[in-house]
C-alpha cells in the first residue's frame, strides 16, 4: 500500500485508500461500498515544492467499479 502522505485519492467526496500504480491505472480499497463515482481526485507531493500536486479524473471506464481505474482513463 501507498503511504497516504504521498499519494492520497478521492472518490467524489470519499477518501480512498490506493493499493496499487501502474502506467495503466491504479487499484483502490474504499471502507464501504459506494455508488458509481463522478471524478477522482489524486493527490501526489511534490518534495521539490513542499506541496500537492492534484489531478482530476473525469472519465475513466467501468472496472472502477471494481476497484480498478484501467488503461485509457484521461485527467482533465
Amino acid at each position: 500500500m501507498i503511504p497516504f502522505g504521498l499519494l492520497s485519492g478521492f472518490m467524489d467526496s470519499k477518501e480512498i485508500r490506493i493499493t496499487e500504480l501502474g502506467e495503466d491505472g491504479f487499484r483502490f480499497r474504499l471502507a464501504e461500498e459506494c455508488p458509481e463515482p463522478e471524478q477522482f481526485l489524486i493527490c501526489f507531493y511534490d518534495m521539490k515544492k513542499a506541496g500537492y500536486r492534484r489531478v482530476e479524473i473525469r472519465r475513466f471506464g467501468d472496472e472502477c467499479s471494481r476497484g480498478a481505474m484501467p488503461a485509457g482513463s484521461t485527467a482533465s
